[in-house]
């Protein structure tokens, strides 16, 4: 079987369940590696991700919390990505192996936004998930679907670089903590 890169994003989306934006990067990198594969367009729809990914990074992390800690409820998330994943993967549903890898990065990342604990965390699975939709339209070569998804990208992003911070002011403001 092989996984290839598609299968290594495929790790790190289940493994960034639960993250803030810190993943980020690495994410994009990773899906501009998948993309870079199937051509031109890819290529340069890859290198606009990873630059995005580094501008949604610089932005994002300075609302990220200090404290990483791993805590036991975060694991049933993984559990669940893993459990649909593998069910995505061995299924098949029609779909090339690459294909079938990064619906479950896809499903991964719906996991973290349905599962996460902070804002933060759920917007950064949501840019995670559209990283994912946005190679998964460049291995499909529907450009169309490149560009609604990009567009979901980037309105995700400005809505994050808007609401965050003033949720950010918001906690710190609270009286009861």
């Amino acid at each position: 079987m092989n996984v290839g890169i598609e299968g290594i994003l495929l790790l790190w989306s289940v493994g960034s369940l639960g993250r803030d934006g810190r993943t980020l990067p690495v994410h994009a990198v990773l899906c501009a590696l998948c993309m870079a594969r199937t051509g031109p367009i890819g290529a340069l729809a890859g290198a606009v991700l990873v630059g995005a990914g580094l501008l949604a990074w610089g932005a994002l992390r300075q609302l990220a919390p200090q404290d990483t800690g791993v805590t036991h409820a975060r694991w049933w998330p993984v559990v669940c990505a893993v459990v649909l994943s593998a069910a995505v993967v061995r299924g098949g549903v029609g779909l090339p192996q690459q294909g079938a890898l990064v619906v479950a990065s896809v499903l991964a990342g719906l996991v973290g936004v349905a599962t996460a604990s902070e804002a933060l965390a759920g917007c950064a699975a949501m840019l995670r998930t559209l990283n994912a939709c946005v190679v998964l339209a460049c291995l499909g070569g529907h450009v169309p679907t490149l560009l609604v998804a990009g567009g979901l990208w980037v309105s995700v992003a400005a809505v994050a670089l808007l609401v965050m911070p003033r949720l950010s002011w918001l906690r710190s403001n609270d009286p009861h903590e």
